[in-house]
């Protein structure tokens, strides 16, 4: 007869209580699909699955065979909800026009403006998307890469959002008229290539109490603009994994093409661990690579993007 050592009782007790908890977060974050507020769980997804394997393989080697099959069952739903975001396309055509698209929310805090301009500046990116740009950042904007093009969200002397250019643009008026508007900002850029249309947005949290109804005007604005190609980037504040960004997804029939990239928050002595800066594309255009870029004193860290359209889809 062989007895089980306290030792081995106690490690056995700590891997169940903590499974419960991951298996508990995780089934929190499932409730997502039907409330919005519980979405903000699948912000620890990644690192929830890190701790599903290391539990499933303690399971194992202390043969708990109940703690084995509900860690497994538990993992394979978390690896197939990350996985779902994860599929990005890629360029495959030599005969194509690039592209270099940065996205970055400044922060309103920012404490570091002029950082924040020699930041930019440093990217050479042919397209700046910027969020927030009402805040500290209005003090260098309109001073960034001054031979570039530019337009804002409003005409006042400070806007929230703000797109530079390399090449002319020109601002979309919104087709929303009545009550608030979703803080997005509409251009259609003239490139070497050809024209497409780039709508830079700002979108509430999800279980905001407006937030169905603005993410309703931006996918109006969306397809009204499926003609000339699309990109749609910004601060979504959707978390990547989330049930709400595959419902915008979807419901927008574009690709999110940034991969798992977690920006935020950035301004802390942690490492950012929640996605919600994203990319999203139509199909004429294809990722080359994407990148996270960091040092613009912001609480987000950027996006950077090479993106490739494909002439003969598009008819330039």
């Amino acid at each position: 007869m062989t007895t089980e050592s306290p030792n081995a009782g106690t490690a056995l007790i700590a891997i169940r209580s903590v499974a419960a908890t991951a298996v508990a977060f995780l089934a929190i974050g499932q409730g997502g699909r039907f409330y919005p507020v519980l979405d903000i769980a699948n912000a620890f997804l990644a690192p929830l699955l890190v701790l599903l394997v290391v539990l499933l393989a303690l399971a194992l080697k202390l043969k708990d065979r109940p703690t084995a099959v509900v860690t497994a069952v538990a993992l394979t739903i978390a690896a197939l909800q990350f996985a779902n975001p994860m599929a990005v396309s890629h360029a495959q055509t030599s005969g194509a026009a690039d592209l270099r698209l940065l996205t970055q929310s400044t922060w309103h805090d920012n404490k570091h403006p002029k950082q924040l301009q020699r930041f930019l500046e440093t990217q050479g990116a042919d397209i700046v998307v910027l969020q927030e740009t009402d805040g500290s950042a209005s003090r260098v904007v309109a001073g960034v890469l001054p031979d570039y093009h530019r337009v804002r969200s409003c005409s006042q002397a400070v806007c929230s959002l703000t797109i530079i250019s390399r090449w002319p643009l020109r601002r979309i008026a919104t087709r929303a008229r009545d009550g608030p508007l979703a803080d997005m900002l509409i251009a259609d850029v003239d490139a070497p290539f050809g024209s497409f249309r780039l709508i830079n947005v700002h979108l509430p949290r999800p279980y905001r109490a407006n937030a169905s109804k603005l993410n309703a005007q931006l996918l109006a604005e969306i397809e009204a603009g499926k003609e000339p190609p699309l990109i749609v980037a910004g601060d979504f504040n959707h978390v990547v994994n989330s049930f709400s960004l595959s419902r915008f997804a979807r419901a927008s029939g574009l690709t999110a093409i940034e991969g798992f990239r977690p920006t935020y928050p950035a301004h802390l002595p942690l490492p950012a661990i929640i996605g919600i800066d994203h990319v999203f594309v139509s199909a004429e255009w294809a990722a080359v690579a994407c990148r996270t870029v960091r040092g613009a004193g912001s609480d987000h860290h950027g996006i950077g993007c090479r993106l490739r359209l494909d002439r003969i889809l598009t008819g330039h």
